[in-house]
């Protein structure tokens, strides 16, 4: 008897829990499938971030204008991120999600995008006589604020200061920063200057001979839409604008007195090689600086008949440069020696196709290195 008292016993508790899972049940299924949003407009869309229960399918999709419908299923976290279009001005996203057991719930988020702001961007050195234009190239991105990726410049003017700059007109523009200075607006336009001159002080000659653009500025322009973020890389050519006013007398950086020295020389030639003897120093220690010019020479000219039967005929120039160094000392402007070359002129060639340009002619750039070296002590080394 005590057994079968034992089994009835069991057999009522797993009717009643079993009563108990079907209430639960039915509960479960009349609780709606919450989703928390959270939204960022980038340019003229936005990234909308959905947090449900993990592995709820969600459809999305503007009310007015814009993307397509989009589908996806929320990860373990209970999230998914959409790019999400619309038309301007106030919207809202339709979302429907549906939980692992069925339940299925709609929601509504009102959105709005605003007008892209309208961002113009240009040098602000004023143009002059004579200019030298400093390559540039840089953006800003596309994944922040309410305006396009923006191309920021291809070649900035160079100032007599040794400065490049830039001007952002944006209405709402609240502040610029251009690497450590920061620059205000006023009447919505910022202008941010960069002077050069600190960068090329501290520019070490290998790396001025490796790198085509070493001068390397962080931009950041904050919006009332947004904070846009860039980078600024600026070429060489500011080097050479600073370093041949060495023709007109001493190239000195803040704080250092005239002197002479024979440690490190740099040769600027027209082909801008970047070749250095001696020591690899930063621009500030450079002592000699050699500057190339060159003239242009004219031979007889090549004159070809076509084999054709034609009789027609053809001439080919051909063009000798013949360059000329002067070398001076950086801190103080005092010609050291000068050297002139002349190149050969190119032999005529026996045959041509009809396609063949003129001959041109320059002089091998290590015979002035070779020269170059004899100025310096053997200490000083060969070129890097």
């Amino acid at each position: 008897m005590q057994a079968v008292g034992m089994m009835i016993a069991l057999v009522g508790c797993a009717a009643a829990c079993s009563k108990k899972a079907d209430d639960g049940a039915a509960a479960s299924k009349d609780k709606p499938v919450a989703v928390a949003y959270s939204a960022k407009q980038v340019g003229s869309e936005l990234d909308v971030t959905l947090t449900a229960e993990p592995r709820t399918h969600l459809y999305v999709a503007p009310d007015r204008g814009g993307s397509n419908p989009k589908e996806k299923v929320t990860d373990d976290t209970g999230t998914a991120v959409f790019r999400v279009g619309g038309a301007s001005g106030e919207n809202s996203l339709f979302v429907v999600a549906t939980a692992l057991d069925g339940r299925k719930t709609e929601h509504k988020f009102p959105f709005t995008i605003g007008a892209q702001e309208k961002l113009e961007v240009s040098d602000a050195i004023p143009s002059r006589p004579g200019e030298t234009l400093v390559g540039c190239q840089g953006s800003f991105d596309a994944e922040a604020g309410g305006v396009e990726r923006v191309d920021l410049c291809t070649g900035l003017r160079l100032a007599e200061d040794g400065t490049v700059g830039l001007a952002f007109k944006a209405p709402s523009a609240r502040k610029l920063t251009i690497g450590a200075q920061t620059f205000e607006p006023k009447d919505g336009v910022v202008v941010g200057r960069i002077d050069l001159t600190p960068a090329i002080a501290a520019l070490d000659l290998q790396k001025l001979r490796d790198r085509e653009r070493p001068f390397e500025y962080p931009v950041t322009l904050e919006l009332a839409s947004g904070t846009r973020k860039g980078t600024v890389e600026l070429d060489r050519t500011a080097v050479s604008a600073l370093l041949s006013k060495v023709q007109k007398g001493p190239v000195l950086f803040p704080g250092e007195a005239k002197g002479g020295g024979q440690a490190s020389l740099l040769l600027l030639s027209e082909n801008l090689t970047w070749e250095y003897i001696g020591e690899d120093v930063p621009i500030a220690r450079l002592d000699l600086v050699a500057v190339m010019t060159s003239k242009l020479r004219k031979a007889a000219s090549c004159r070809y008949v076509a084999t054709d039967g034609s009789e027609k005929q053809k001439s080919l120039d051909r063009v000798m440069r013949d360059p000329t160094v002067t070398v001076y000392e950086r801190r103080t402007g005092k010609k050291v020696a000068t050297k002139s070359w002349t190149a050969k002129v190119p032999e005529c060639a026996d045959w041509i196709k009809s396609n063949t340009p003129g001959s041109y002619a320059d002089v091998d750039e290590r015979e002035i290195v070779e020269w170059l070296k004899t100025l310096l002590p053997a200490e000083a080394g060969p070129p890097r």
